[in-house]
């Protein structure tokens, strides 16, 4: 069964945020698996969010954890409230992720590769609407310059998503891949339990 996680928002700067999380774990001797929502391309900015950081009104750290490591973090963040003004604003267990991708490859030595990375999916990744194409010589385009130019082209795009962890793990390994500045990819984004206790 897939690990569960949860989105956390902390009020605290990002730096104390993540300082404090590898403190935590380091204490613990037990390292789980973190993901910043900044640093890892997660969407997570509403009107709301987007204001109050312009505006400086407020500081928050947008995180997930695995589900069952957040209540001994938070419980050691309580421990210290008071020294460093850090607790837990909400938390939200995630139900799915997704994310979009496209890519357009002209160097036909390349195409093994890109087909292997999305062929090699990690377990509860599935892919939706994607159908590459494949095209040589004239089949390219109607444009003439263009076919002197480039006489081959595989491209393709669609979306993947399924379990958080491995749509994580997908989207890190494309950002990490050779082929990486040829993909592109939206931010993740994440469905939640709809469970109002999880607010």
């Amino acid at each position: 069964m897939a690990r569960l996680f949860s989105e956390v928002v902390i009020t605290a700067p990002f730096l104390m945020t993540k300082g404090f999380l590898l403190g935590y774990m380091q204490g613990r001797n037990k390292e789980f698996p973190y993901f910043f929502h900044r640093k890892h391309g997660i969407r997570h900015e509403g009107i709301g969010d987007l204001m109050r950081e312009f505006l400086h009104s407020t500081c928050r750290t947008h995180v997930c954890l695995p589900d069952d490591e957040i209540d001994g973090f938070e419980a050691a963040l309580g421990n210290v409230e008071k020294k460093i003004g850090a607790q837990i604003e909400s938390r939200k267990l995630i139900k799915s992720a997704e994310f979009s991708f496209s890519f357009h490859l002209y160097d036909e030595s390349k195409t093994a590769s890109c087909k292997e990375l999305f062929h090699s999916l990690p377990d509860g990744v599935r892919l939706e609407d994607f159908s590459p194409v494949e095209l040589r010589g004239d089949s390219l385009v109607g444009v003439t310059e263009f076919s002197k130019i480039h006489q081959y082209c595989y491209e393709g795009s669609g979306t993947a998503g399924g379990d958080f962890e491995g749509v994580m793990n997908f989207f890190l390994k494309i950002k990490r891949h050779d082929l990486s500045a040829v993909i592109l990819c939206s931010d993740i984004h994440l469905h939640f339990e709809a469970d109002a206790s999880q607010e």
